[in-house]
C-alpha cells in the first residue's frame, strides 16, 4: 500500500479550512457592501430631492413643462420629475418617462418601467404641492456594488495562493525534526540498539519513548 504524505495531507486541509473561511468572510463582505452601498445612494437621492424642493420653491404651477439637458453619460442613471400636486409634470430630466416614476408619494420604492429597473425616493414639499421623485437605475446601483466589492475580493483571492506557499513552507520546517528521525533510524546498524537522542517536538516524544522502550526489550532478549 502506498504511503501518503502527510504534509500534503496537511497543507490540503489547511487549505480547505482557510479556503472555507475565506468564502464566508467574502460573502459577508459582499453582503455588507451591498447594504452599506444602498444605504449611501439612498441618502444621494433624498439630498438630490432635497435640492429639487430647494429650487422649485412654490411657483411650479407658474411654470410650463421643461426637459433637462441631456446628462453626462456618468449621470445616465438617475433620473427625476417635479409634479404639481402629484398629477401635472412640470420638471423632468431628459431620461425620466411621462409617467410617474412610482406610485408612491412618500419613501423609497423598487419600480419597473420600459424594462429598467428603478430605486425611487418621493417627497412631498411641506404644503403637499410639489411631488418630487428621484430615481436611480438599479443597473448603476449593481455596478457600484460589483466595483467595490471586488476591489475587497481581488487581494484575497490573491492572496489564497500565497497563503498556501507559506503554510507549505511552514509544514515542511515543523516537519524537519520528524524527517531527521526517520533518517536517523533508517541509517542504524541492526545491532545498534542505543537509545534514540534526537531533539524532536513534544508530539514525537511518545514516538520516540516507543523506539526506545522497543531497543531496550531487543537488547534484553538478545
Amino acid at each position: 500500500m502506498r504511503a501518503r504524505s502527510l504534509s500534503r495531507r496537511l497543507l490540503l486541509l489547511s487549505l480547505v479550512a482557510v479556503a472555507v473561511v475565506w468564502t464566508a468572510a467574502a460573502i459577508f463582505a459582499v453582503v455588507r457592501v451591498r447594504h452599506e452601498t444602498g444605504r449611501l445612494l439612498d441618502a444621494h437621492l433624498v439630498q438630490a430631492a432635497a435640492m429639487l424642493h430647494a429650487r422649485v420653491g412654490e411657483d411650479v404651477d407658474e411654470s410650463e413643462l421643461e426637459h433637462a439637458p441631456e446628462l453626462h453619460r456618468y449621470a445616465r442613471g438617475l433620473a427625476f420629475q417635479v409634479w404639481e400636486e402629484g398629477r401635472k409634470l412640470r420638471f423632468h430630466s431628459a431620461n425620466a418617462p411621462d409617467v410617474r416614476l412610482s406610485a408612491e408619494d412618500r419613501g423609497f420604492s423598487d419600480v419597473e418601467t420600459d424594462g429598467r429597473a428603478w430605486r425611487v425616493f418621493s417627497s412631498f414639499d411641506r404644503k403637499e404641492r410639489v411631488l418630487v421623485q428621484v430615481a436611480e437605475e438599479r443597473r448603476a446601483r449593481d455596478r457600484i456594488t460589483a466595483g467595490v466589492a471586488g476591489s475587497l475580493l481581488l487581494p484575497m483571492i490573491v492572496g489564497l495562493p500565497v497563503l498556501g506557499l507559506l503554510i507549505w513552507l511552514a509544514l515542511r520546517s515543523g516537519l524537519k525534526p520528524l524527517v531527521a528521525l526517520g533518517r536517523d533510524v533508517a541509517a542504524r546498524d541492526p545491532d545498534n540498539l542505543k537509545p534514540l537522542e534526537a531533539t524532536v517536538p513534544r508530539e514525537v516524544s511518545p514516538l520516540v519513548s516507543s523506539l526506545n522502550a522497543l531497543f531496550e526489550r531487543l537488547a534484553h532478549s538478545i
